[in-house]
């Protein structure tokens, strides 16, 4: 199994990143790394909300807000 900092999973045909350093940068870096895209394997079923997890910018800062009270 190849391994680094970003790896192809292809049988899944995504992209991984299994290193807690690279996962920071990413998690820090939300114009390259939007998760309004989708964050799971599988688009989630027709009607599911948006979380906090799939979204970006200010819908993710303001889920975010509501979850904190803030």
């Amino acid at each position: 199994m190849p391994t680094g900092p970003v790896v192809w999973l292809e049988a899944h045909k995504m992209y991984a990143l299994p290193r807690y350093a690279e996962v920071r940068a990413a998690l820090g870096d939300p114009e390259t790394f939007c998760s309004g895209g989708g964050v799971a394997m599988d688009d989630p079923p027709e009607g599911v909300p948006v979380s906090t997890l799939m979204s970006d910018g200010a819908l993710h800062e303001h889920l975010r807000n509501v979850l904190t009270g803030s």
